[in-house]
């Protein structure tokens, strides 16, 4: 009886060593399959992300082009105006906007924002600035 107690022992060492490496031969495959899975994803979200960026750089340089003409025409727009105002009046400054700036806060000019300031309201603003 203690023999076949011996041997049925070690028929289930021997059984229970073949399923543990069984069950860790499982195991491995398994994770490797679910690491092999993860990346496929990732990869995946990465070429997506690839593309999304290469949509906004193409976007980006349309943009930059827009932009560049549409200052380079500011820049023309500007210099006509400049040209027209020298060759109208000479010696007449113009702002940004062909406005002359010649007789800004003279007598009559309208050019400022607003109603016009009496000289003693103008006194009493710089009064409250200066302290």
């Amino acid at each position: 009886m203690e023999k076949v107690k011996v041997e049925v022992n070690e028929e289930i060492r021997k059984n229970c060593t073949e399923v543990r490496k069984e069950m860790r031969d499982l195991v491995e495959r398994e994770v490797i399959r679910i690491r092999r899975d993860i990346q496929e994803d990732v990869d995946k979200e990465i070429r997506k992300f690839e593309e999304k960026l290469e949509e906004v750089m193409k976007e980006l340089e349309t943009v930059k082009k827009d932009l560049s003409e549409n200052n380079r025409k500011m820049v023309e727009s500007l210099k006509d105006i400049r040209s027209l105002g020298k060759t109208s009046s000479e010696g007449n400054d113009y702002d940004s906007e062909g406005r002359s700036v010649n007789n800004f806060g003279k007598q009559g000019d309208n050019s400022r924002v607003g109603s016009k300031v009496s000289e003693e309201g103008l006194s009493r603003e710089v009064n409250v600035l200066k302290k």
